[in-house]
C-alpha cells in the first residue's frame, strides 16, 4: 500500500513539475493563406520562405523546414508553435515571409490564444508599397507600438 501511495505521489510530482517546462510540447498551430496585396488572390508560394519567433525570445526561430511548419503550394501555411522550446498562451509570435533573396515580403503578429489554433491571413506587401521602396524602411515600423523596441537585427 505504501509503495502505491509513493508511486502515485511521485507520478503527481512529475506531472506537476513537467507541465511547468512543457509549454513547447503543447500543440498550437498558426495557419492561414498567403495572399497577394489585393487580399483576395492566393500568392504563388513556390519561392517563399517563412520565419517565426516569439517576440520575447527572438533567438528561438522556427522556419518552414521545422517539423510541423510548412508553406504549401496551394497558398496556405502552417506554423506549429510546439516547435518552440517554450510557449505559453499570450505569447506574441511574429511570422515573417521572405522571397529566396531574403527580401522581406510581409510581417504579421499573432497573440496565442488558449484554443490550440490561430488563423490569420498574410498579405504580401505591394510592389509599389512605400515600405519596399523606402530605403530607410525598418521592419520595426510594422510592429505594434509597444513592441517597437524589440531588436529584430539580433536574430
Amino acid at each position: 500500500m505504501k509503495i502505491g501511495k509513493c508511486f502515485i505521489s511521485l507520478l503527481f510530482i512529475c506531472l506537476v513539475t513537467g507541465n511547468i517546462n512543457a509549454g513547447g510540447l503543447v500543440p498550437h498551430a498558426i495557419y492561414g493563406q498567403i495572399l497577394l496585396p489585393d487580399e483576395i488572390t492566393r500568392a504563388d508560394t513556390s519561392n517563399l520562405l517563412l520565419d517565426a519567433f516569439v517576440i520575447d525570445r527572438p533567438d528561438e526561430i522556427i522556419t518552414e523546414s521545422t517539423g510541423g511548419c510548412r508553406i504549401n503550394t496551394n497558398g496556405s501555411y502552417v506554423v506549429e508553435c510546439s516547435a518552440f522550446p517554450t510557449l505559453a498562451p499570450g505569447d506574441i509570435v511574429q511570422v515573417e515571409i521572405y522571397d529566396w533573396d531574403f527580401n522581406l515580403l510581409s510581417i504579421v503578429q499573432v497573440e496565442l490564444g488558449g484554443t490550440g489554433t490561430d488563423r490569420i491571413e498574410i498579405s504580401l506587401f505591394s510592389d509599389d508599397s512605400p515600405k519596399l521602396l523606402d530605403e530607410d524602411f525598418e521592419p520595426q515600423e510594422l510592429l505594434k507600438p509597444e513592441l517597437q523596441d524589440t531588436d529584430l537585427e539580433s536574430r
